[in-house]
């Protein structure tokens, strides 16, 4: 298979590479296993992580203390587990040659199958929204099943694409597909049993991973690198910025305007996105193995290495203004830039489940200046603007509220 063997051919040279330092700007805080496992892909939710096993299916991991992450569960699948998503109380499996399986995790130590949908394809890559799961199905396109009911999902629409099926992300009534050598690939899901390609873009190297951020797409492209597309335009996309990466861009995640590439034989690397246009590398590590996916949350970046499962701390990479919240869970997070600033300013937060969101900026006297953002938001990463021309010069604090959680970051406005 050629997935497989690209693992191993890879494999075969890493002894034969030139040390490179080991890392910048990134640590590594916790390890688990030592090269007996086969890791894909991961999710996060609350205290656990899952993570895609070839041979071995779903293992769930308890990263409460990052130093000494410890496995709690595990759940054979019968195909060759590749991409994984968490919802509630199930765990949704890209199966290779056996489709799409759903795993009750309600119970970490003893997490068991309860539902399964074969696709035509090869799984690989999964997303959800709403009642649907979203599958990249290696050779038969977007595959698109109802799980309505988990111990019996259904498969109801689908959309062929020209090239390998990878990775897919979905935005509202839209699907963004990393589909190999075909680059990147939009469809239309806003009736899933008639989904439908409206727009694509070749990329230079092998769409592999994809992310999105606001009007953009972020593939990790092979050999190619980082790609930035603006996709705000449904007639038209357009490639606004690349960053080039040592290795071979297996996976992207995308948190508070920094990438995190997951560059095969070049480890985890730290790209700054705040001017797409221009990214520039902040931080990496060279990690030991062979890094295929990464989940970020705060400061803390959570990687399946292939053989081993890392994480680490990735404070040094993030902007000086990035806070670490005590009694804040690590999926809550918000950043200003620039800070100081001069009359508007960026605030972007990730959430990693849904819910109640208030994003107020109060002043000195805790007076509201502006509401930023007040109501119900889905899991994902959010940038919003904060103009503050007419205030006066002086402290100002965002508030974040979230779900019984909340958070204050200072803002300095100069003039």
């Amino acid at each position: 298979m050629f997935k497989r063997s690209l693992i191993f051919a890879i494999i075969s040279l890493l002894s034969a590479a030139a040390a490179y330092p080991q890392g910048w700007n990134v640590e590594l805080a916790g390890t688990l296993y030592q090269g007996e496992v086969e890791l894909y892909d991961i999710a996060v939710a609350g205290d656990y992580a899952y993570v895609t096993d070839w041979e071995a299916g779903l293992r769930i991991i308890d990263i409460s203390d990052a130093a000494v992450p410890v496995e709690t569960g595990r759940c054979d699948t019968p195909g060759g587990a590749c991409g994984v998503a968490v919802a509630g109380n199930y765990a949704y499996i890209a199966d290779w040659d056996f489709g799409l399986r759903i795993i009750d995790i309600s119970d970490a130590s003893d997490p068991w199958e309860i539902g399964c949908c074969d696709t035509l394809g090869d799984a690989c890559g999964i997303a959800l929204w709403g009642d649907f799961a979203y599958v990249a199905d290696w050779g038969e396109g977007l595959r698109i099943v109802d799980i309505t009911d988990p111990s019996n999902p259904v498969e109801i629409g689908n959309c062929d694409t020209p090239g390998g099926a990878c990775d897919v992300v979905i935005a509202d009534t839209c699907a963004y597909v990393a589909d190999g050598s075909s680059g990147l690939r939009a469809i239309s899901v806003a009736n899933p049993d008639s989904a439908y390609e409206f727009q694509s873009f070749n990329t230079q190297g092998y769409a592999k991973g994809i992310a999105l951020l606001d009007n953009y797409a972020l593939i990790a492209d092979g050999l190619s690198g980082l790609r930035i597309i603006d996709i705000s335009a449904d007639t038209l996309f357009v490639e606004v910025g690349h960053c080039a990466t040592p290795g071979v861009a297996s996976g992207v995640e995308v948190l508070a305007h920094h990438a995190y590439v997951s560059d095969l034989y070049g480890g985890l690397r730290i790209i700054d996105i705040w001017n797409p246009s221009d990214p520039e590398e902040c931080g990496y590590y060279d990690t030991p193995g062979i890094a295929l996916k990464t989940i970020a949350l705060g400061d803390k970046a959570y990687t399946v290495d292939y053989g081993q499962f890392e994480v680490f701390d990735c404070a040094a990479a993030l902007p000086v203004f990035q806070p670490s919240f005590s009694g804040c869970p690590s999926s809550f997070t918000v950043s200003v830039f620039p800070n100081p600033f001069n009359s508007t300013a960026r605030l972007s937060y990730s959430l990693i489940s849904p819910g109640e969101v208030s994003l107020i900026v109060y002043d000195l006297a805790g007076r509201e200046v502006a509401t930023i953002n007040k109501g119900f938001l889905s899991a994902g990463s959010y940038t919003a603007g904060f103009d503050g021309s007419e205030l006066a010069s002086g402290v100002y604090f965002a508030r974040l509220e979230f779900s019984n959680f909340a958070c204050t970051q200072k803002l300095i406005l100069l003039k």
